[in-house]
């Protein structure tokens, strides 16, 4: 599928942020190229989204995880447009809560490399436990961090009166609970990487390999451990085949569940 991205139509007052952004992008069929493209219009509300981090950050109400990966997923056209128009706060926000969650929950590619290091570490025996467990922490933590750290310099880099929205008290956009909630990611991130990385008859509990070139991925557990675990997969269909799961769970732990 071939995007073209249009100009941002996005208003915006100065040193302010309007209430809603809209934007637009088209896009071609991958199977009939020659037709003419679809061009829809999309309305973003910051207003909402600004709601929604309150109530998520000061009354526990679910984090907008939706609105935050949408942001961060824009064309960089888009994020770029944000800040050119003093109204980086969204994005911001977005990219915090985003860390957040990828330090929650690594992606794949960050789990791959981390416990690919541990094994050859393991196997070369050549690096000390408290080393091992340092370079698995920035390793699984990757992505997280580098989210984290966006965020933070486009937070340094707003306007003073930006600035003052997310330093005032109360806060406009509560920056110090979003990065406090980063932060408590990291150590629980952190603390998690000694039971991640402790033996099992002498190998490393698990390591998971993801196919790109499949579009599917593969973990390859220890069958030996003590206490195996297990995974429970839920697809969630509508009057659709199921034989695909075939292929994309080519190798899962032992005693493992579907439920559709």
């Amino acid at each position: 599928m071939l995007l073209r991205w249009l100009s941002l139509p996005f208003s915006a007052a100065a040193m302010s942020c309007f209430s809603e952004i809209k934007f637009g992008w088209c896009e071609y069929s991958s199977l009939e190229p020659s037709q003419p493209p679809s061009c829809p219009d999309y309305v973003f509300s910051i207003a909402g989204f600004q709601r929604k981090l309150d109530s998520h950050y000061h009354a526990g109400a679910r984090p907008p995880l939706l609105e935050a990966f949408f942001l961060v997923r824009l064309h960089d056209d888009y994020k770029q447009s944000l800040v050119d128009a003093d109204c980086p706060n969204p994005l911001i926000f977005a990219l915090l809560l985003a860390s957040e969650v990828s330090l929650l929950a690594p992606p794949w590619k960050d789990l791959d490399r981390a416990f690919g290091l541990a094994s050859s570490a393991m196997q070369l025996k050549s690096t000390e436990m408290g080393e091992l467990l340092q370079d698995f922490a920035m390793a699984a933590s990757t992505e997280g961090r580098q989210l984290y750290e966006w965020g933070l310099r486009l937070a340094k880099e707003a306007s003073p009166f930006q600035q003052h929205l997310m330093a005032s008290r109360p806060a406009a956009w509560p920056l110090q609970a979003a990065i406090k909630r980063v932060q408590d990611a990291q150590d629980a991130l952190g603390d998690a990487v000694p039971l991640a990385l402790m033996p099992r008859d002498g190998a490393v509990p698990c390591e998971t390999t993801i196919r790109a070139l499949a579009a599917s991925f593969r973990t390859a557990c220890v069958e030996s451990a003590k206490a195996p675990f297990r995974v429970d997969f839920v697809v969630a269909h509508c009057r659709e085949t199921l034989d695909w799961l075939v292929l994309k769970l080519q190798r899962v732990p032992p005693h493992s569940r579907s439920h559709a």
